[in-house]
């Protein structure tokens, strides 16, 4: 038997990168991503990671303030430690500025 307090959990987490969501973005299918991984996501493939729908709005309209979806963000500030989540937001930040430094040359 499935506990409630679990699939409330898993809910909570990102098919992507499996941590709580940081700023949980809803596409058209009704997913939810963090917002880091589902921009990372349609970068190379402009559909949804779980569904494969595809994904008809510029990244900039997807990934915007408008698309997070504030219920359940507030449901994982209320379940999460909130200092947690605003390290390893900044770690993620960190860690993307210093990825964009980077020139790749074929």
């Amino acid at each position: 038997m499935v506990k409630i307090d679990e699939v409330e959990e898993n809910d909570m987490k990102c098919p992507l990168c499996m941590e709580f969501m940081i700023k949980p973005i809803s596409l058209p299918c009704t997913h939810n991503f963090c917002t880091y991984c589902l921009e990372t996501s349609l970068i190379y493939n402009p559909s949804c990671p779980l569904c494969r729908k595809e994904v008809n709005e510029s990244l900039n309209n997807i990934i915007s303030e408008k698309n997070i979806n504030k219920a359940l963000q507030e449901k994982i500030a209320t379940s999460c430690d909130s200092e947690m989540l605003k390290n390893r937001e900044e770690m993620i930040l960190k860690e993307r500025s210093k990825s964009r430094n980077l020139i790749i040359e074929y």
